[in-house]
Parts: structure tokens; sequence; C-alpha cells
């Protein structure tokens, strides 16, 4: 639906996640190593 009049049309880029919108899904194998990685990391420097 078009914008009223005098209506700001909203822009994702101006958002504060907007970087959240525009990643790609990654696949399930590295979602895993990522999780992963995080733990180790996590475990071992807190």
């Amino acid at each position: 639906m078009p914008p009223y009049q005098g209506e700001t049309i909203p822009n994702i880029q101006d958002e504060s996640d907007r970087g959240v919108a525009l990643w790609r899904p990654i696949s399930e194998t590295f979602s895993d190593d990522l999780k992963n990685f995080l733990a180790i990391a996590i475990e071992r420097h807190g």
C-alpha cells in the first residue's frame, strides 16, 4: 500500500538493526561450526 500524502516511507537502511535484515542465511553445517567455536571461545576466555 503506498504511503498517504505527507507520510514518510520507512527505509530499512535507517533502522538500528538494519544489518540483520540484510544478512543471508548460513548453512546448517557452518552454523554448527560457529556454535562450537563460540562455545570453546567463551569457555576459554569468558
